[in-house]
């Protein structure tokens, strides 16, 4: 009787999950930083320090990601005190922009919430196997989306066969 050894290698799949979690929480937070940037008020003289103010981080340790807009202790008409200027201007659903408008964070964050699992997800599944690397897709209807390496490869070698 012939048999087949099998050997769980369960220290390393977890330390590479974690790690592999840890880089999709930190490509999920540039992600949304990049989407929300297009709709972050902008003053119409000197303005761009809300919009180059944001910043994504990630806690790799506790598995943690934000994005933020620091702006410091202002109010909306840039004198200091009040409460933070970001804060403000992202509530304040009132306010009439000229670019941008407020909820710039809370809309990207829910309009793109597949996308932001799938970047998630896509980051354990690459560490654990490197063929589900996600990758940004454009369609040529100009619909951008997340999709797996062998997704889309597998997508452009049906569209060229057909």
């Amino acid at each position: 009787m012939s048999g087949m050894v099998m050997k769980w290698h369960g220290d390393v799949a977890k330390r590479r999950a974690k790690q592999g979690a840890a880089d999709g929480l930190s490509r999920a937070a540039e992600y949304l930083l990049e989407k929300s940037q297009p709709l972050v008020p902008v003053a119409p003289v000197g303005g761009g320090y809300l919009r180059d103010a944001g910043v994504a981080s990630v806690d790799k340790g506790a598995l943690r990601a934000a994005v933020s807009y620091i702006t410091g202790p202002t109010v909306a008409d840039g004198r200091m005190g009040g409460g933070n200027l970001a804060v403000v201007v992202h509530e304040d659903m009132g306010a009439h922009h000229l670019t941008g408008h407020s909820k710039y964070l809370e809309q990207p964050f829910n309009s793109e919430k597949q996308n932001l699992i799938r970047i998630m997800g896509g980051g354990v599944a690459s560490a654990l196997d490197p063929g589900k690397e996600m990758i940004s897709y454009t369609s040529k209807a100009g619909v951008t989306s997340m999709r797996t390496r062998s997704e889309v490869a597998n997508y452009t070698r049906n569209k060229t066969t057909s």
